[in-house]
């Protein structure tokens, strides 16, 4: 829709509206004395930049060079969405397996007098049993905050703080989320910023393993909130029957199987109706003779020959705890782990030294895999990396059919690395991160920088297909377009500024509270990588343009000078008009 405004509409707002005899305003000669001057001084600066363009070049290589340890840094610091001041998280409560309900219910009245305590909460509700039903020994806890501007603590410190204190009560085991911090459908745990599994087929040694690596991960101080699926509950009778012992004496599995299930869980052996109601009648042992897991050996069970025989004598009976849940992935057993990033850190440093502990710690045949957020997180940062990439691929394809050439596309998106040298550096000193929100800025600021590399590039073109040289035609066409690649590069700072500084323009009527978080690292991204690429752009990009005419010719490549065409002097434009 841009491009058709511009074709179309904008054409005839300037026919109507502007009028080039009209006098100025003193705003309209205050601009045009500045632009002037600073097409001046441009222009004067320009001419000796050219004489030492590879110099100039080299320096500029050297800056995005010293910066690439920067972005590496960033990079290693990469979180898919930056925690927001939503005054909302919930709280996820454990008591110990087999607790009652209300036992449960006794320890989340605990966690609700601490959070009635506290001058930030405004509301919390408590849900205890489940959502899936059954889970009598967890809670959960909704609670909503104060707005930002009532409260001494931001959602991300308080949440520290319900951490540390709500896991110091007896018998709970807290843990807080922040669901700001995770994008709807990216998998995972609920309460969880990292998750992964690690799968085996021994399940002795899986849960060792996991257990060490838990350990390994709580001591690194990158992780808090670590957990995993593999929870022991109440205890159950097993019975495992002697196969060879049984086989022997001419018991089989089946008659184990049914002897055991008619005399403990009951056998239904007769339907009565009483006053037109049908009944079931079930036979099994009384309550007092199925109490210990030894009276199962008590019972006798019958063999091929009809012989009775000791249960006992071919089975073998122990009491053990029972798992809650088994997961299988890829056919294999596995163990799901979960955490959460320690303050001061991201979920991609927890995920590097989650990496490094795996290879330290699990042998042959386990391995640790990324699940959940983590794996969509790692997905979309390759995803983002390779449409930039083939982003530029596009753009130079398009260039070099606009240009008809191989080689002023490359002079126009040389500015391109320059402009991710100013993101960078923007990022790294006003302490934000490298997020989807960054990223999506980096691109926007990608096709402003691109915009005004063509600005110089085509009017150069231009001033040598009238029979200028190669410097002259620089040093004419890159002042005149200084105006509308300024008025660009301004305009658009000015109005990332408000973001940048997470300004509250709520007095304009502009409800902006909610997602600062988020558009300030895209906006601090677009003014660093603008500031620094439009500086080196203006002297770069001729850099390399005449240095790519010295390769033409020393190849006998460079453009003929058109036949009969004006030799205009190079100097600068007396007017300050684009």
């Amino acid at each position: 829709f841009s491009l058709l405004e511009a074709l179309t509409i904008t054409p005839a707002r300037c026919a109507q509206i502007l009028n080039l005899n009209a006098k100025l305003n003193p705003i309209g000669r205050f601009m045009d004395k500045l632009m002037h001057g600073l097409a001046g001084i441009y222009g004067r600066l320009l001419v000796p930049t050219l004489k030492v363009r590879y110099l100039v070049i080299a320096g500029a290589i050297a800056i995005f060079v010293v910066t690439l340890p920067m972005l590496k840094q960033l990079g290693a610091a990469w979180e898919m969405v930056p925690a927001q001041d939503q005054s909302r998280f919930m709280i996820q409560l454990r008591t110990p397996v087999g607790s009652s309900i209300d036992n449960t219910d006794t320890r989340a009245r605990l966690v609700e007098d601490f959070l009635e305590g506290r001058p930030e909460v405004n509301r919390f509700y408590m849900s205890i049993g489940g959502f899936g039903g059954g889970e009598v020994d967890s809670a959960a806890t909704f609670v909503t905050l104060v707005p930002p501007r009532q409260r001494e603590l931001s959602q991300k410190q308080f949440i520290d703080v319900c951490r540390r204190e709500l896991n110091k009560i007896p018998g709970v085991q807290a843990f807080p989320f922040d669901p700001s911090t995770n994008l709807p459908g990216t998998g995972g745990r609920g309460v969880s910023q990292v998750g992964f599994y690690i799968q085996g087929q021994d399940w002795r040694k899986l849960t060792e393993l996991s257990k060490e690596f838990m350990d390994r991960l709580n001591a690194s101080g990158l992780a808090v909130d670590v957990d995993s699926d593999y929870r022991l509950g109440a205890p159950e009778v097993r019975i495992r029957p002697d196969r060879q012992k049984a086989s022997d004496l001419g018991i089989s599995m089946e008659a184990i199987g049914r002897t055991v299930d008619a005399l403990v869980g009951g056998l239904r052996i007769v339907k009565f109706k009483d006053q037109g109601r049908r009944y079931d009648v079930r036979v099994r042992l009384l309550a007092e003779q199925r109490l210990r897991p030894e009276d199962v050996e008590t019972l006798y069970v019958r063999s091929r020959t009809g012989e009775m025989l000791h249960l006992g004598d071919v089975v073998h009976v122990a009491v053990e705890p029972a798992l809650l849940s088994i997961t299988r992935e890829n056919r294999s057993r596995a163990i799901n782990l979960y955490c959460n990033p320690s303050p001061g850190h991201s979920s991609t440093e927890v995920v590097t030294e989650a990496q490094r502990i795996a290879d330290e710690v699990l042998p042959g045949g386990y391995s640790l895999v990324l699940a959940g957020a983590s794996k969509s997180s790692k997905e979309t940062i390759q995803s983002l990396w390779f449409a930039m990439g083939l982003g530029i691929v596009i753009a130079y394809m398009i260039l070099a059919a606009q240009f008809n050439s191989f080689i002023h596309p490359i002079t126009v998106l040389i500015a391109l690395p320059f402009s991710l040298t100013g993101a960078v550096l923007a990022l790294s000193w006003s302490g934000y991160t490298l997020n989807m929100f960054s990223m999506i800025g980096i691109v926007l600021l990608m096709g402003i920088v691109k915009k005004n590399s063509i600005l110089l590039v085509d009017f150069t073109n231009q001033r040598r297909e009238e029979g200028l040289s190669v410097t002259d035609a620089i040093v004419s066409a890159s002042p005149t377009r200084l105006r509308p690649i300024l008025m660009t590069t301004i305009s658009t700072i000015a109005g990332s500024i408000p973001a940048a500084m997470s300004l509250d323009l709520s007095w304009l009527g502009i409800d902006a509270a909610g997602g600062m978080e988020l558009r300030a690292p895209m906006a601090v991204a677009v003014i660093g990588g603008l500031l620094l690429s439009t500086l080196l752009t203006l002297f770069v990009v001729p850099a390399v343009y005449a240095m790519f005419e010295d390769v033409k010719g020393l190849f006998g490549l460079g453009r003929k000078p058109a036949t009969g065409g004006k030799q205009e002097s190079p100097a600068v434009p007396t007017e300050g008009k684009a």
